[in-house]
This record gives C-alpha cells, structure tokens and sequence, in this order.
C-alpha cells in the first residue's frame, strides 16, 4: 500500500490514518465496499481525497503547530494596566496570538479558542486600551487609547517566545 489516494481508492485498502479523522465516513465506506460499480470508485477517489485534505488541515494528528504558553502583566507609569487588549504578531509569519488584561493587569495569550499560548519565534508585541463599545439603546461609546503609539500602532516592543512556559512583563 502506499500514500497515494488514487492507489487506495482502486486496490481497495483504506488507511486508518485517513480515516481516523472521519470515523463515521471510514465506517460507511468499510460497510458498502462493492456496492457502487464505475461510480463508486469516483465516490471512494472523493471520500479518500477529503479525507487527506481534512487530514493535512490540522483536522487531526497534532494539534497546530508548537507554541509557546505565554503569560505576564503590564503596567503603565507604575500601574497594572487594566483592560488593555495585547497582540502578539509572528515577525516570520502567521496568525497573531491575543489576550486581554484584569484589573492587575496580568493577561494569558490564546493562540485558537481551546488553544493557549503563541507561536515561537520572535514577535512584535501591541498594546492597547481603545475599544469601541456598543450600548444597549444602539449607540457606540469609543475608549481613548491610554498607551503611547510607540506601544501599539507605532509599536517598538519585540519579544521571543519558546517551548514550554513563557512569563512576558512589560512596563510601559
């Protein structure tokens, strides 16, 4: 047996690595094997090649690439910064981790929902405090940004993060 789908599909030979992402179609597949002539091979070709497309999406096996656990606190001027959004953006690439500071200004990075933590490498760091808010009668109150612009739009802050945990201060 080897990788290819095609090879599957015509010999027959389901993999359990393709399958395991999709029980319910695997086991669909095992109990109507034979039924479906000419037609039913196209149908295996397409069940076989969803499968390794969903496989090879991150649907299964590990979950996503490394990241790093990443915590901390921020203060400005001396004081826990409350309510501050932070963004960790990937400098060689990829999606951005997010987190949000309580009132002692401590915030954890979320890299997916379910998913804690940011990607390793080297990553510039935002900081920020506006947020528009939308009020129950439908009107908009906007939150000025309370950090400087060299800490979010402008932003000058580089940190790394590696395996395992990651414990990231600022002081602004």
């Amino acid at each position: 047996m080897t990788g290819n789908p095609n090879h599957l599909a015509r010999s027959g030979e389901w993999s359990p690595a393709v399958w395991h992402c999709l029980p319910a179609a695997g086991s669909w597949v095992s109990r109507n094997k034979g039924r479906f002539p000419a037609a039913g091979k196209q149908w295996h070709t397409a069940l076989v090649a969803v499968g390794l497309l969903l496989a090879g999406l991150g649907g299964c096996g590990e979950k996503g690439p490394p990241l790093g656990r990443v915590s901390g606190t921020i203060a400005l001027g001396g004081r826990p910064l409350a309510d501050a959004a932070v963004e960790f953006q990937p400098e060689q690439g990829g999606a951005p981790s997010h987190g949000t500071t309580d009132a002692q200004g401590r915030y954890e990075l979320i890299y997916l929902p379910g998913q804690p933590g940011a990607l390793l490498g080297s990553h510039r760091v935002s900081i920020s405090t506006y947020r528009r808010l939308s009020n129950a009668d439908g009107t908009t109150t906007v939150v000025p940004e309370g950090v400087p612009p060299q800490y979010n739009e402008d932003s000058t802050l580089v940190r790394e993060v590696k395996p395992g945990r990651n414990t990231i201060d600022f002081e602004l």
